[in-house]
């Protein structure tokens, strides 16, 4: 009886230490996120406030052309470029749903954005960026690629070809561009 009931309580002993040992490993994990994984998670869950919430996206410049998107959590927002037929400058004001700008944030958040760092501090001569800003609340976070860079980097282009889709829809079609 008495081995019985040892084995129980080192049976109990083992369950606590697994117990304790996962424990910490979870809070290792929760630990690992970022500010703005959370940031983004938050807000594509509904838990942020949609008026304290943006992205701006910025990629090229005046050599190669250049599209500026930028749009609140309400849907709001303004794009500008000059990658259209004739090289003429679109520039409008647009509200898309709510749900189109938690689409975004999704894609930022399937492919980790806040992962993504770039590999070089200087580009090449006339090498033009580009460049993801979120804000959420007093926060704010930024990613920086050179276009040769960024090239190489799938999940990158998986968040860039979203937004850039946004900016040819509510264009009507008028900005043409798929990515430098």
């Amino acid at each position: 009886m008495k081995h019985s009931h040892r084995c129980t309580i080192l049976s109990g002993r083992r369950f606590a230490l697994s117990a304790l040992i996962l424990g910490v490993a979870l809070m290792g994990c929760s630990q690992t996120t970022t500010p703005l994984e959370r940031a983004l998670r938050a807000y594509a869950r509904g838990e942020s406030s949609p008026a304290s919430f943006a992205i701006d996206y910025k990629v090229g410049n005046g050599f190669v052309g250049f599209t500026e998107l930028t749009v609140d959590g309400e849907g709001k927002g303004k794009v500008r470029s000059n990658v259209t037929a004739g090289r003429a400058l679109f520039e409008e004001s647009f509200t898309v749903g709510q749900a189109r700008v938690t689409e975004l944030a999704q894609a930022m958040i399937d492919q980790r954005l806040w992962t993504l760092e770039p590999q070089r501090a200087e580009g090449v001569p006339d090498e033009a960026q580009a460049s993801i800003k979120i804000t959420a609340g007093p926060d704010a976070f930024q990613t920086d690629f050179w276009l040769g860079e960024a090239k190489q980097t799938p999940a990158f282009l998986a968040i860039q070809d979203k937004i850039l889709g946004l900016a040819r829809e509510v264009s009507n079609g008028a900005i043409l561009d798929r990515g430098q």
